[in-house]
């Protein structure tokens, strides 16, 4: 019985010994790279394989460094101004149930050609960047304008545009511009449907989805409220329902 631990112990050691021995870490010729970590899905590189994307901004330049799979910088692109810069598009393959990441830019999502392309917003007053989002453009890397998208006025009016969301469902690509009502307490929102081409080179509408969401609130006793109180509310969404809450 002790020989047979002994030898269980001896093997044991050994094994550790040989794998301390056999995983070793790679330490020479390390690379380093700093700013925002981002991704270029494989579907949407030229080459076919996942690509990394680091972001720099410094005063009013973004610089996006762009690497290939080993990570060696293949190119780096200088925007010079907020109205050129990338917009983050949270992109999720519903027709692989995969969880959302952020792309800046892409290759194969607007076009077919190997220049890299993203997506910068239209200001409503171009020298002021906290001004509204009216519109957005698909840019090319080399600065040229593949296509110019406007939101109607009417929902520029009451929505300002929260963020830009890209799904894949059942093969296509379509682009969510999302708004929020600047108005309502609880802010109801709205989508701006894009279906995305790379044939054509460029975005069609689809459809513009209000969500319902409060629009007013009411006590029990009928007078309207500013926002929900302690209590019961009764509450009218802006599909035309009508809730009862309560509020601890």
């Amino acid at each position: 019985m002790k020989k047979t631990m002994k030898r269980v112990v001896a093997f044991a050691t050994f094994a550790m010994m040989t794998i301390a021995l056999n995983a070793q870490v790679k330490a020479e010729g390390y690379k380093t790279i700093s700013g925002d970590f981002y991704y270029i899905p494989a579907a949407f590189t030229y080459e076919g394989y996942l690509s990394l994307t680091m972001r720099r901004k410094t005063d009013d330049v973004e610089e996006i460094d762009i690497y290939n799979e080993n990570f060696e910088l293949v190119k780096t692109l200088s925007l010079k101004s907020y109205t050129e810069w990338s917009e983050s598009l949270y992109f999720m393959d519903l027709d692989n149930n995969s969880s959302d990441i952020i792309v800046k830019v892409s290759q194969k999502l607007f076009n077919s050609d190997e220049k890299y392309e993203y997506i910068a917003s239209i200001y409503e007053d171009p020298e002021n960047s906290l001004s509204k989002r009216v519109g957005f453009r698909i840019m090319s890397e080399d600065g040229t304008q593949l296509q110019s998208v406007m939101f109607d006025e009417t929902i520029t009016k009451d929505y300002s545009l929260s963020e830009y969301d890209l799904y894949k469902i059942n093969g296509k690509y379509y682009l969510f511009v999302v708004f929020k009502n600047i108005d309502e307490w609880h802010g109801s929102m709205l989508y701006l449907i894009y279906e995305v081409d790379s044939q054509t080179t460029e975005v069609k509408a689809v459809k513009n989805i209000p969500v319902a969401s409060p629009v007013r609130h009411y006590s029990m006793d009928g007078r309207q409220l500013d926002r929900p109180r302690r209590g019961i509310n009764i509450t009218q969404n802006s599909n035309g329902t009508v809730t009862r809450t309560l509020v601890k």
